[in-house]
């Protein structure tokens, strides 16, 4: 199933065939696909820029903890 985004149609998935997307397309799916056209670009943006601050955060941790390794 494509996602439509604005004006931006996020391809299927299975057609991309990484989980790393899959993750970010599913949280999209289901926070943005019932908000009119301009609140849901907004909600995507929110929603990556958690994942984003989310990945930081964890990539911080492992470096901190894995420092000595």
């Amino acid at each position: 199933m494509t996602l439509v985004i604005g004006e931006y149609a996020m391809p299927d998935p299975d057609q991309v065939g990484y989980d790393e997307y899959r993750a970010i397309y599913q949280v999209l799916a289901n926070k943005v696909p019932n908000a009119r056209q301009e609140e849901a670009l907004l909600r995507a943006l929110e929603v990556l820029d958690e994942f984003r601050t989310w990945a930081d955060h964890v990539q911080k941790k492992l470096e901190i903890v894995h420092q000595g390794s």
